[in-house]
Protein backbone atom coordinates (compact mmCIF):
# COMPACT_ATOMS: atom_id res chain seq x y z
CA UNK A 1 0.00 0.00 0.00
CA UNK A 2 2.84 2.57 0.98
CA UNK A 3 4.89 1.92 -1.94
CA UNK A 4 1.94 2.79 -4.34
CA UNK A 5 1.24 5.85 -2.73
CA UNK A 6 5.06 6.18 -3.32
CA UNK A 7 4.53 5.57 -7.10
CA UNK A 8 1.81 7.84 -7.44
CA UNK A 9 3.56 10.26 -5.31
CA UNK A 10 6.36 10.40 -8.04
CA UNK A 11 4.30 9.74 -11.19
CA UNK A 12 6.75 11.43 -14.03
CA UNK A 13 3.46 13.41 -15.18
CA UNK A 14 2.84 15.49 -12.12
CA UNK A 15 4.57 18.79 -12.96
CA UNK A 16 5.35 19.51 -9.05
CA UNK A 17 5.51 17.93 -5.45
CA UNK A 18 1.48 16.47 -4.35
CA UNK A 19 1.85 18.16 -0.77
CA UNK A 20 -0.87 16.44 0.10
CA UNK A 21 0.14 12.63 -0.25
CA UNK A 22 3.65 13.42 0.93
CA UNK A 23 1.74 14.61 4.57
CA UNK A 24 0.11 11.23 3.86
CA UNK A 25 2.69 8.88 3.09
CA UNK A 26 4.75 10.65 6.43
CA UNK A 27 1.58 10.52 8.81
CA UNK A 28 1.45 7.03 7.36
CA UNK A 29 5.14 6.14 8.43
CA UNK A 30 4.75 8.09 11.99
CA UNK A 31 1.18 5.96 12.90
CA UNK A 32 2.58 2.36 11.61
CA UNK A 33 6.13 1.98 11.89
CA UNK A 34 6.01 -1.40 10.07
CA UNK A 35 5.24 0.63 7.00
CA UNK A 36 9.08 2.57 6.96
CA UNK A 37 10.53 -0.60 5.60
CA UNK A 38 8.56 -0.56 2.20
CA UNK A 39 8.28 3.29 2.36
CA UNK A 40 12.12 3.50 2.41
CA UNK A 41 12.51 0.68 -0.25
CA UNK A 42 10.16 2.49 -3.02
CA UNK A 43 11.71 5.52 -2.09
CA UNK A 44 15.28 4.06 -3.17
CA UNK A 45 13.70 2.58 -6.48
CA UNK A 46 12.39 5.89 -7.23
CA UNK A 47 15.78 7.67 -6.33
CA UNK A 48 17.66 5.66 -9.30
CA UNK A 49 15.08 6.30 -11.90
CA UNK A 50 15.74 7.61 -14.88
CA UNK A 51 13.56 10.36 -14.78
CA UNK A 52 15.21 13.43 -12.79
CA UNK A 53 11.50 14.48 -11.92
CA UNK A 54 10.64 11.71 -10.57
CA UNK A 55 13.85 11.74 -8.58
CA UNK A 56 13.23 15.16 -7.60
CA UNK A 57 9.68 13.91 -6.31
CA UNK A 58 10.85 10.99 -4.60
CA UNK A 59 13.18 13.41 -2.59
CA UNK A 60 10.46 15.97 -1.88
CA UNK A 61 8.73 13.27 0.46
CA UNK A 62 12.42 12.60 2.69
Amino acid sequence: MAAVRVDKATNELLLGPDWTLNIDICDAVNSDHGQAKEVIKALKKRIQHKNANVQFLALTIV
